[in-house]
C-alpha cells in the first residue's frame, strides 16, 4: 500500500491503485501497520478489502514496529483480522521463535514470516 498517499488521505488513488494490482494476480497487501494510528489500521484493512487483495500484512522489516516489543504487533494482528474479514492476515518483522510465533497465531495471523523458520520448526520438534 503505498502509504504517503494513505497517510495523506488519498484513501481513493490508494484502493485505485491497488484494485488495479489485483486484476492481475492473487495479491497481499502490506500496510506499514507500525506507521498507523488503530484507526488507520482499521481504514487500511477496509480499503484492502475493497481492493479484491487475498491477504494483509503487517509489515517488512523497515517499518518501525518490527524493532520494537511484539505486544503492539499482536495488538495490530488482533485488529487486523476483526476488520479484514475474508482476508488472510499475515504477521511479519521480529518474529524469531516458536512463542512468538505462537502468539501472533493466537493473536489472529494466518500466515507467519519470518527469517527463522529453521530455528521455529526445530524448537516445535524439541516439544513434541
Amino acid at each position: 500500500m503505498n502509504i504517503v498517499d494513505f497517510k495523506k488521505g488519498n484513501y481513493e488513488k490508494v484502493l485505485n491503485d491497488l484494485k488495479e494490482i489485483c486484476k492481475i494476480l492473487p495479491t497481499k497487501v502490506i500496510i506499514g501497520s507500525g506507521y498507523l494510528t488503530d484507526e488507520e489500521i482499521k481504514k487500511a484493512c477496509e480499503i484492502v478489502k475493497k481492493s479484491g487483495a487475498i491477504c494483509i500484512k503487517t509489515a517488512t522489516e523497515k517499518d518501525p514496529l518490527s524493532t520494537l516489543e511484539l505486544e503492539e504487533k499482536a495488538r495490530h494482528i488482533k485488529i487486523m483480522k476483526e476488520f479484514s474479514d475474508g482476508l488472510l492476515v499475515k504477521a511479519s518483522g521480529a518474529i524469531r521463535n516458536l512463542r512468538d510465533t505462537i502468539w501472533m497465531i493466537e493473536s489472529g495471523a494466518d500466515i507467519i514470516g519470518t527469517s527463522s523458520g529453521v530455528e521455529i520448526i526445530e524448537e516445535a520438534k524439541k516439544i513434541l
